[in-house]
């Protein structure tokens, strides 16, 4: 592939088709030499200059959000859980989407079905670039404010030291002459 860099996974799977239903129409275009998305209207207007040809997009991959509910569904533990998300009546997705995030709120799972969604979402997408051969990289979601914790804490640490330090600090000549001042 002519990609450069790595892709980031995040930025593959927020370009699923997750429209609920799928409709069947292709929304947006990965170019694997710029490495960006592209809409229809854009790959249509870049391929009718010289610089880039049809070969250098790929279709971003198309999930349901029923199917990834219904996946969460089967793999819960809970009987009673389970069988309240598997009884979701389906003839209307807009009531299915409703009711399936009504009941995580009931059973206090919502964080629960995030972690899942993006994990799935994540398995998708690696799966999606190792079939097209494009570099990909992880980079964890809560990786930034993991950090700016760590910086907090170590500006903390480094103020208690200060004040650790200068409680036990030995006063010099000047500080012991203006003391008795």
């Amino acid at each position: 592939m002519l990609i450069k860099r790595p892709v980031k996974i995040r930025n593959i799977y927020y370009n699923f088709e997750k429209k609920v239903p799928y409709d069947g129409v292709i929304k947006y275009y990965l170019n694997i030499r710029n490495n960006k998305k592209y809409s229809i209207k854009e790959k249509e207007n870049a391929c009718k200059g010289f610089f880039y040809k049809e070969s250098d997009f790929l279709v971003f991959p198309k999930v349901t959000a029923k199917e990834l509910k219904k996946k969460y569904s089967m793999q819960l533990d809970d009987m009673e859980m389970r069988e309240g998300f598997l009884n979701i009546p389906e003839d209307n997705d807009y009531k299915y989407d409703s009711i399936f995030h009504w009941l995580t709120e009931d059973y206090r799972i919502v964080d629960d079905w995030y972690e899942f969604e993006e994990s799935e979402l994540t398995k998708m997408a690696i799966a999606w670039c190792e079939t097209n051969g494009i570099k990909y990289s992880i980079a964890p979601k809560r990786f930034k404010r993991l950090k700016r914790i760590l910086l907090t804490i170590k500006f903390k640490v480094e103020e208690i030291f200060q004040k650790f330090i200068f409680l036990f600090k030995k006063p010099s000549d000047e500080e012991i002459i203006e003391e008795e001042e």
